[in-house]
């Protein structure tokens, strides 16, 4: 394991989603979401990791994206990224109400949307409720309760359902406060698997940017 700040992870992460073909608007939106699970002792590198690997398979990153038909989010191909179902959901804050309830089906990789909902939940002033198979998820910006005691594990839904309820509603417990980190452990492996996408990123080097670069190249200077 090697000891990261969040902000090198997060920039790890954006490069590596824009390395897997996420357009950089998107790769940002995955920085986001790997700084806050990051920032609250959540694994989201190794999360992304896995992502990444399902997102390379597809034959085109619109694949993952929802299709939204009202308050149904469904897959357009194999599942739904995460982020991707964040992002709609960030962009529709301004309609959503205590009364709405979001269906979707095929979201894979869960524990990255948690972000989003957290946000839109707190912009509402209400508490996000996910529920789908057998989990079930409560959380704002302050708080998160999980049926499941490894939260990692939230890693493919058939099918579920967001709603919101009043915080009033819900008597969180003072250990269910989201807790703060300011640097993420992450084991060489998954550093490894995202620094292999971070470099699809980078140019290839030519005889010119070798010539310019750093280095007395062929001239010499004695």
């Amino acid at each position: 394991m090697i000891d990261y700040s969040l902000n090198e992870t997060a920039s790890r992460a954006r490069l590596a989603a824009k390395g897997a073909g996420y357009p950089w608007g998107l790769a940002d939106e995955v920085y986001r979401s790997v700084y806050w699970l990051a920032h609250h002792n959540l694994p989201a590198p190794a999360i992304l990791a896995d992502l990444l690997t399902e997102i390379d398979k597809l034959n085109k990153i619109t694949d993952a994206m929802p299709v939204i038909a009202d308050d149904h989010y469904k897959a357009s191909n194999e599942f739904i990224c995460p982020v991707m179902f964040g992002c709609a959901l960030a962009d529709r804050v301004s309609d959503l109400r205590e009364s709405t309830a979001i269906s979707f089906d095929r979201l894979r990789f869960a524990l990255l949307s948690l972000p989003f909902v957290a946000e839109v939940a707190s912009a509402i002033e209400r508490v996000g409720v996910l529920e789908f198979d057998s989990h079930c998820v409560y959380l704002d910006n302050r708080f998160l309760r999980s049926s499941s005691s490894d939260i990692a594990s939230i890693t493919n839904a058939v099918s579920g359902k967001l709603h919101f309820v009043r915080q009033s509603d819900i008597e969180f417990q003072s250990t269910e406060q989201l807790t703060v980190k300011n640097r993420v452990n992450i084991s060489t492996d998954v550093w490894g698997s995202l620094d292999e996408w971070a470099h699809r990123t980078y140019a290839p080097a030519t005889e010119a940017s070798r010539l310019s670069g750093a280095g007395a190249g062929v001239l010499d200077n004695d």
